[in-house]
Parts: structure tokens; sequence; C-alpha cells
């Protein structure tokens, strides 16, 4: 059984894309304005659009958060706080530190869409989370057949 220490491949997986995702916003958030980058991929779009982005990408850190640190079911209200302060920490930290870098401004605005980004991150991820009879979807068992009683003949024998 995997610990703390020793999570499973797919925690592991989701824990280097956070790191990866994290560092991009961070790249993208305070690199200095006019300097030479990738991010300027960017600069031919409005600033109320390149505003606009901060909502998917604060929901991605958090369903990104979600996936490497899954939620145990007996905690799951704090851990959702936990992880919701987590990542409003972080884009809160990254417009106080833009406030210190040539060209970049910290911007309140910025940071509200921040927040409302981890919200909807959130619901994004307690609605996959949630049962399938809750969320309306199709369960597991459901989709391969196996709430339905069968109506063929019992197998014999070995295969």
């Amino acid at each position: 059984m995997p610990d703390a220490r020793h999570p499973p491949p797919r925690h592991r997986a989701a824990r280097l894309a956070l790191g990866g995702y994290a560092a991009l916003l961070a790249f993208g958030s305070l690199w200095p304005a006019g300097m030479p980058s990738v991010a300027d991929p960017l600069a031919w779009m409005r600033p109320t659009w390149q505003n606009v982005l901060h909502v998917p990408a604060y929901a991605g850190l958090v369903v990104l958060l979600a996936a490497a640190w899954p939620l145990d079911a007996r905690r799951r209200a704090a851990g959702l706080a936990a992880r919701a302060a987590a990542c409003v920490v972080f884009g809160t930290a990254m417009e106080l530190a833009q406030a210190v870098i040539p060209g970049r401004t910290g911007s309140l605005t910025d940071a509200l869409l921040n927040v409302v980004g981890v919200a909807l991150g959130l619901v994004a991820g307690i609605w996959t989370a949630l049962p399938a009879h809750v969320a309306g979807g199709v369960s597991d068992s459901d989709a391969a057949g196996g709430a339905r009683p069968s109506t063929a003949a019992p197998r014999t024998g070995r295969r």
C-alpha cells in the first residue's frame, strides 16, 4: 500500500505536472515586461482577454493540486479548503511579486480572477468526484453492465 513517501505513479506524475504548471504560471506572471521571452505569444491579445485567462489558469492549478494529493473522504471539507487556500495564496503572491518587477504591476482584478478560477476548479473537481447517481452520469459498473441483471446463461468450465 502506498504511503506519503511512496505515492502511486499517477500521483507522482500529477505532482510533476503540478510543479511544471506552477513554474509556468510563475514564469508568465513574473517575467519583466518588455523583455523578449517565450511568454510573448499573448502580447497580441488585449489586456482584458489576458486578464480573463487567469480564470482557467487557476482552475487548472487547483485541479492539478487535487490530482497530486487526492482528498481523504474523512476530511473532504478541510482538504478542499486547504487546496483552495494554497492556490489563492499562490495567486496572491504572484500579484504581490509583480509590484517589484520592472514593467509589471500587481492587480486586485487579477487576484480576484485567480480566486474565481480556483472556485470554478473546485466546483469542477467536486462535480467529477460525485458518485454517478448524484452527478447524473453513468457509474463504472453501469457502463460495464454490472448493475443490470444478466440474462446470459452462467458459464461453466474453464477457458
